[in-house]
């Protein structure tokens, strides 16, 4: 049995002994932090702010910070830029100061990544809404595509579900582009 083989079984056996007699498993789910990020950013996006809220939010960005000032995607992995700009974003939203050692260490790894020009598209956009990038950076797709007919070469009804929930949200962000102004401190 190799080392491979191994790591499966063990990873089988673990599983099957928390497997309810129904078949089903409970566990706790947790994202990475980019996801309370974007909630914090779309909380001001929307001016919907809770302090108190914020203040937990940002209290666990802070405890997942990495050491060298990125946050990850998954447990145990290295600084994902995108995580990053958001997290760090989303806390000097939430008026944490640019020059707390927590921030200082973030842009720094924003930085030495190569910045909002190589995050992803997503990222750009998120940027875009509150006028952090300029909206002709982010790649664009004409928001006509979702009227084009079903036999066309590329329709939205031939992509998965999901994908459209993604997709015509976007387009009609891209065609509008919208900003929310941010004030003079933030």
């Amino acid at each position: 049995m190799t080392r491979l083989d191994s790591a499966i079984a063990r990873a089988q056996t673990y599983l099957l002994e928390r497997q309810a007699p129904d078949g089903h498993w409970v566990g706790e789910l947790e994202a990475d932090s980019s996801i309370t990020s974007e909630f914090l950013l779309f909380c001001h996006l929307i001016d919907r702010l809770d302090s108190d809220r914020e203040r937990k939010a940002v209290a666990y960005l802070r405890q997942r910070q990495l050491p060298n000032g990125g946050w990850n995607l998954f447990e145990a992995g290295p600084a994902d830029l995108s995580a990053t700009i958001k997290a760090y974003f989303a806390m000097k939203m939430a008026g944490v100061s640019p020059e707390d050692p927590d921030m200082v260490r973030a842009r720094a790894r924003i930085r030495a990544m190569g910045g909002p020009v190589k995050a992803t598209v997503f990222t750009k956009i998120l940027l875009a809404l509150f006028g952090e990038y300029d909206w002709n950076g982010a790649p664009a797709m004409p928001v006509e595509i979702m009227l084009l007919p079903r036999r066309f070469y590329f329709n939205v009804y031939e992509v998965s579900y999901w994908s459209r929930t993604v997709i015509v949200p976007l387009l009609i962000l891209m065609d509008r582009k919208p900003v929310k102004w941010l004030p003079a401190d933030r």
